[in-house]
């Protein structure tokens, strides 16, 4: 999935929007992806996404003007975390903590690089999850907060005049809705075709 241009740029902008202080301070930086099937037949185009997904979607590759981008989000997540820390100690009066954080040295900034990991995490079927992931942009939100993704890619199908509709959609919070990477009709469970599709995706 990482040769298609729109979803790269979609992630490498969301994960710059994203990137996570710690993260960066270790140098461990990384883009978290959950695959969530929304219905309990897919449990074979489950394993072909995930399987897609880690051939083609293991990186995402930076340019120097996203590299550039991305030192300075970090600069500012670090900032922002520094300033969250004194605001803390000057509301408990707590001198010595304060003087400790001021005498402090700036966390050094993540080594060089050119390209951030993603990772993939399968989700089991839950209907009841299913049904709420469904309805609601929330319920979303909260599942990726909940089990720290950074995005997700939504598994649905639905009978259609003998057809099974396949629906793959990449969701992620800082979006206005959700991206439809694949919306395909197959027969008797055939997912094939699809690896195509979704290696372009």
């Amino acid at each position: 999935m990482g040769k298609n241009m729109a979803l790269r740029t979609v992630c490498i902008v969301l994960f710059l929007l994203c990137a996570s202080t710690l993260a960066a301070q270790e140098g461990t930086m990384s883009f978290s992806v959950g695959i969530v099937p929304l219905d309990t037949r897919l449990d074979t185009l489950t394993e072909m996404v995930e399987n897609v997904a880690k051939r083609y979607g293991s990186q995402i590759f930076l340019d120097e003007d996203e590299k550039t981008l991305l030192l300075e989000q970090w600069e500012k997540e670090a900032q922002a975390q520094r300033n969250s820390e004194l605001g803390k100690v000057y509301a408990s009066h707590d001198q010595e903590k304060l003087q400790q954080i001021l005498d402090a040295e700036q966390p050094a900034p993540p080594l060089e690089f050119d390209s951030l990991p993603v990772t993939y995490h399968l989700a089991q079927f839950d209907q009841d999850l299913a049904n709420a992931l469904e309805a609601s942009d929330d319920a979303l939100a909260w599942f990726c907060s909940k089990n720290t993704y950074d995005a997700l890619l939504l598994l649905a199908s639905e009978e259609l005049a003998g057809f099974q509709r396949i629906r793959i959609q990449y969701y992620h919070p800082k979006l206005t809705e959700k991206k439809t990477l694949i919306d395909s009709l197959v027969q008797n469970s055939y997912y094939q075709p699809l690896e195509e599709a979704l290696e372009k995706a």
